[in-house]
């Protein structure tokens, strides 16, 4: 359960047209009827943070340390719970009782209740033959090969302290025909400076002219493209396709622009991010 925060896409009015894209998600064990007072690790424990926690805390990923063993669990036990007390883990912005969403990241009373529970009584191990396999996560693009591979000019140098940057960078497509996207998958380079990207759709291809004017890749600045922002991803964002038929117009001879917030993270970074893109075989009903 990193340090970094999920930003779920900021802008609620452009969530339903194209941040679905790109969610949060979780497998989120069955919850017991009530907390058990004394439960263990493989019994209780692993299921809840192999479901809520592993997919950003292992190798690869962007969380600074990884949860796959008990050994894991247990050495950070204790920062643990605090940070599933004050719900800062695992990331999930929405407020409750504001309606329902796919994949919510939210821990449960009573799941948080059995984390409590554990850590005052001791953190026991529990029977080895009750521990869950460790998840099976794809490796390389999670939802397959891309139609479309975009890649930033060049790999932007984050300093490894000072100020958190605001980058723009043009990512040109300019395709001859109209196409619809089904799905985006956001892939950095440098996850540990990367705290979330989102993607505009540039029709005038501005972003290109102004790429790489000051000697660096991408440009300066908060301004947005004319057009709408179709996606999003943030550290621990899952891809996922649009449901029910949906998919976004990638106009032809249109490019697509990432504003992204990059901060220092102690050491120099280099970050060159890139971006797959998946289309639909023929234009949506919706």
């Amino acid at each position: 359960m990193t340090t970094r925060r999920l930003a779920v896409l900021p802008l609620v009015a452009r969530l339903l047209a194209g941040a679905s894209l790109l969610l949060a998600a979780s497998i989120t064990p069955a919850l017991p009827a009530q907390a058990p007072k004394s439960p263990t690790f493989t019994e209780h424990i692993a299921p809840l943070v192999y479901a809520s926690c592993t997919r950003c805390h292992r190798p690869g990923e962007a969380a600074p340390f990884a949860l796959l063993t008990y050994a894991d669990t247990k050495k950070r036990a204790r920062n643990l719970l605090a940070v599933i007390e004050d719900r800062t883990m695992p990331p999930w912005h929405p407020e409750p009782g504001h309606g329902s969403f796919r994949n919510t990241a939210r821990l449960a009373n009573e799941q948080i209740e059995t984390f409590r529970n554990w850590v005052a009584t001791g953190m026991a191990e529990g029977p080895r033959e009750a521990l869950p396999p460790v998840p099976a996560f794809p490796s390389g693009w999670q939802l397959g090969e891309p139609d479309l591979v975009l890649t930033t000019k060049g790999a932007f140098e984050v300093p490894a302290r000072g100020r958190d940057v605001y980058r723009n960078f043009a990512l040109p497509v300019d395709l001859p025909e109209d196409r619809w996207i089904t799905a985006i998958e956001v892939r950095p380079s440098a996850r540990s400076v990367l705290h979330h990207t989102l993607v505009f759709l540039d029709e005038n291809r501005e972003s290109r002219e102004r790429d790489g004017q000051d000697g660096r890749p991408g440009f300066s600045g908060m301004q947005y493209p004319r057009g709408p922002m179709i996606a999003g991803w943030a550290v621990g964002g899952i891809p996922e396709r649009l449901p029910d038929g949906l998919a976004i117009k990638l106009p032809k001879h249109s490019d697509l622009m990432l504003q992204s917030h990059l901060h220092p993270s102690g050491k120099k970074e280099l970050e060159q991010t890139t971006i797959g893109v998946y289309f639909a075989e023929q234009p949506p009903e919706r």
